[in-house]
């Protein structure tokens, strides 16, 4: 009985050995940080004409805890698309003239929008839209996220992280022209839609 208490003592003794041994083990991975290709993506967002005024934020790791994702380099612009709150609003909507500029502004920039939707009001019409879209920059594409909400417009870009496909945003294929809620003459008939899948994001 003795014996066999001894070796029930030993083998508790070698997994308690094992178990502080492997304690951290997986901390001791390689630290998720940005390297050159990420600077090098988010400089060349920042040269295109949409985003040359804006505000740069690398990508980062939050330290909340050891197993998180990565928030993605991106370049903020405010205030691309005003609207005039003092005018009387058309008769499709307070939002529309800087919405549809801002579809348009787009599209001339290169940019492919993959999804447009829009906020409307019975009675009052198009309240604010925002447009998804992407753009190649060579060997990575970057997405966006417009939205234009009067008074006020956003425009967010990110870049992907070096550790990610150089597309994350392939599956989603491109809005026609002339097919959105922003395009035609106003106001808009319907919504648009958004895909349930849709990857532009912050975070990788």
């Amino acid at each position: 009985m003795q014996q066999i208490h001894r070796r029930l003592a030993t083998v508790s003794l070698s997994i308690l050995v094992a178990a502080l041994c492997c304690t951290g083990c997986g901390l001791s991975a390689e630290p998720v940080v940005a390297d050159g290709t990420d600077d090098a993506r988010l400089a060349a967002l920042a040269d295109d004409p949409l985003f040359t005024d804006g505000s740069v934020s690398g990508p980062q790791v939050p330290d909340t805890s050891a197993n998180v994702s990565v928030q993605r380099g991106a370049i903020t612009v405010d205030g691309l698309w005003p609207s005039d709150v003092t005018a009387e609003p058309g008769p499709s909507g307070p939002a529309w003239p800087a919405a549809t500029a801002m579809l348009v502004q787009l599209r001339e920039a290169g940019w492919r929008p993959v999804a447009v939707s829009c906020e409307l009001d019975r009675s009052s019409g198009l309240e604010g839209a925002t447009v998804f879209a992407t753009k190649e920059f060579g060997d990575f594409t970057a997405a966006l996220e417009a939205v234009v909400r009067p008074p006020s417009s956003k425009l967010v870009g990110y870049v992907p992280f070096h550790a990610e496909a150089d597309d994350p945003w392939s599956a989603h294929s491109e809005v026609p022209a002339g097919s959105s809620c922003l395009d035609g003459s106003g106001p808009p008939v319907d919504e648009g839609s958004v895909p349930d899948d849709l990857a532009i994001a912050p975070w990788y």
